[in-house]
């Protein structure tokens, strides 16, 4: 019947057509859980593995609430490192488009003034009428290369080791490799959270938390620590090891573990 009304709310044919899907999968038996994760395209593994432990556990309606929270939480989340994203993209722009403007039509006229009063060019000058030149009759050129440039950036991010060398350099930028970081961090710790707060066993918590994260090293990180907690160690000693998590989040992680209250100590992380 919950199903029901949600289908009815349903904003578009797509969801509309996924909750039908989802509740008829249900009326013939499947568990909730399994019948959310037929549709990927809407529900996530974190979704998933969270509405089966709910199934498990008996206490689906808290878990349901618990992603609602996150969701919204994830949400604000990206909203704030866009609005802090905002102002250097907008610079970036207007910068490339006023040097744009000055190549190409400001130089030249500025360069035919000089030119027909006589006066020699310093060599600065002339590099710059020069790209100037190059910029107003070759634009096509440039063009081409541009976009040449841009599919051969994507093709080598898309590929293992640039991926690898891609997010290795974006956690090493000055400013925004610090506001990235932060940003995966609180992910982790809220994500993690989640799930252990949701009866989600602790190795299937961490490798759902590893999908979540957007960056390989960071994902590599986890997958270690997965790693080592299969083989008998704790969560926040090869945490510390990697290097890739910040110390403090490590401590506060192995200060939770040894006090028990692990998922109170990753939602203060996430907070801060």
């Amino acid at each position: 019947e919950a199903l029901r009304m949600v289908i009815e709310q349903a904003p578009d044919k797509r969801i509309e057509a996924a909750f039908r899907d989802i509740r008829e999968k249900v009326t013939q038996g499947m568990p909730f859980g399994d019948a959310v994760l037929q549709h990927p395209a809407y529900f996530s593994d974190l979704y998933s593995n969270m509405v089966k432990a709910g199934e498990s556990s008996g206490a689906l309606e808290k878990v349901l609430g618990r992603l609602a929270s996150f969701l919204q939480a994830q949400t604000r989340l990206k909203n704030k490192v866009g609005a802090a994203l905002i102002y250097p993209t907008v610079m970036c722009v207007v910068g490339v488009v006023v040097v744009a403007i000055l190549m190409t039509f400001v130089v030249p006229k500025v360069t035919r003034l000089i030119v027909a009063r006589g006066q020699e060019l310093p060599l600065p000058t002339k590099i710059l009428v020069a790209s100037s030149n190059f910029l107003v009759n070759y634009w096509f050129v440039v063009m081409l290369a541009l976009i040449a440039l841009v599919v051969t950036f994507q093709m080598f991010v898309n590929s293992d080791r640039g991926r690898l060398m891609w997010d290795r350099f974006k956690l090493s930028l000055p400013v925004f490799g610090d506001l990235m970081r932060k940003q995966s961090m609180a992910r982790f710790s809220v994500t993690l959270a989640t799930l252990l707060r949701s009866g989600v066993p602790a190795l299937q918590a961490i490798a759902v938390t590893r999908n979540v994260l957007d960056n390989k090293i960071l994902q590599n990180a986890l997958q270690d620590v997965h790693d080592k907690v299969v083989e008998g160690a704790d969560i926040s000693t090869p945490m510390k090891q990697s290097g890739a998590f910040p110390p403090t989040v490590a401590y506060m992680v192995g200060v939770g573990e040894q006090a028990g209250n692990l998922e109170e100590m990753l939602e203060r992380i996430a907070g801060t």
